[in-house]
């Protein structure tokens, strides 16, 4: 009764608002795909016409080849946001490495980074598609919010009190604490998105997973220097009865 309890929400008739996300989100990438091409023409058409651009035409065509791919990068993580819930795979025990490998295959881990891992839970009850993309969204986000060329995440899930606990730990510049709670809003950055291209949804998109598993998920400074912890407390029996090692 309290597996079914936990998934009452996934079971939901399909929300409005998030299917009209997924419809916009899907026409308007068919369009950006000829905007993100078009810079590319230009510049072809320019060459072989035997002219020979100025660099700040160059610049501009670069830039528009930045901003559509931007564009591109949120219309893909708004899709994403709007299928949790609606298009998740059923929920099954899923084993807690084979998710969080999933995830790492999609995160571009740079040369220099490292992830760790201390797993006491064996597996979790949840949608498989849903809890890769819990994992990957933040791992993801500490990989590119870190400020230096080596980095260290240190991913960790134990039962504690009743409940399964996971913190994805990372020692980047870490989150003051009066922005803890800010990091989850939808399209908020720390940063200019100049200087960290995003969408600003990957941990807005971790949360909605979370909630819907009836779990909680915070952040917090790791020390006053540098780092950052991402604590999530999901409900204990989503481990099952053998899933301790």
């Amino acid at each position: 009764m309290q597996a079914e309890a936990a998934f009452r929400m996934m079971e939901r008739p399909a929300d409005e608002v998030d299917q009209i996300i997924y419809h916009i989100t899907h026409d308007l990438r068919a369009s950006l795909r000829a905007l993100k091409s078009l810079p590319g023409w230009l510049r072809e058409d320019l060459t072989a016409n035997g002219a020979s651009p100025s660099t700040s035409v160059l610049e501009i065509l670069e830039m528009l080849e930045q901003q559509a791919e931007r564009a591109d990068t949120m219309l893909l993580d708004l899709r994403t946001f709007s299928r949790i819930g609606r298009m998740g795979d059923e929920p099954a025990m899923i084993p807690f490495s084979e998710a969080l490998d999933g995830a790492l295959e999609r995160v571009d881990l740079p040369a220099g980074f490292s992830v760790s891992r201390e797993i006491e839970v064996k597996s979790l009850r949840a949608p498989r598609n849903e809890l890769r993309e819990l994992f990957f969204a933040v791992i993801s986000n500490a990989v590119k919010h870190h400020d230096r060329d080596q980095g260290k995440i240190a991913v960790g899930a134990s039962m504690q009190a009743g409940e399964i606990v996971i913190t994805i730990e990372d020692d980047g510049p870490g989150i003051p604490e009066q922005f803890c709670e800010r990091v989850f809003v939808m399209m908020a950055t720390l940063r200019a998105r100049d200087d960290c291209p995003g969408s600003g949804l990957g941990l807005s998109i971790a949360r909605k997973i979370v909630d819907r598993l009836g779990g909680s998920i915070t952040a917090a400074p790791v020390s006053d220097d540098r780092g950052a912890r991402i604590t999530i407390r999901l409900p204990g029996y989503l481990a099952g009865p053998k899933s301790i090692s």
